[in-house]
């Protein structure tokens, strides 16, 4: 997870399963989650129901 508007990295989860990244990302603070717009991520079949979860404002763009 990265700040592209600042060019920093905030969080490299080294796992595919939906727990462990939930728990990690589910970490930051509400108002964080909240503000993210989009998100772009590969094509593990996990993401998008993850992603809803934890980003609830979150655009879902698919590579």
């Amino acid at each position: 997870m990265s700040d592209l508007e600042k060019g920093e990295l905030i969080e490299v989860i080294d796992s595919h399963q939906q727990e462990e990244i939930a728990e990690v990302l589910l970490q930051q603070p509400l108002e964080v989650r909240e503000a993210v717009e989009e998100v772009s991520v590969d094509m593990w079949g996990g993401f998008p129901k993850l992603i809803e979860k934890v980003f609830p404002n979150a655009q879902n763009c698919r590579r």
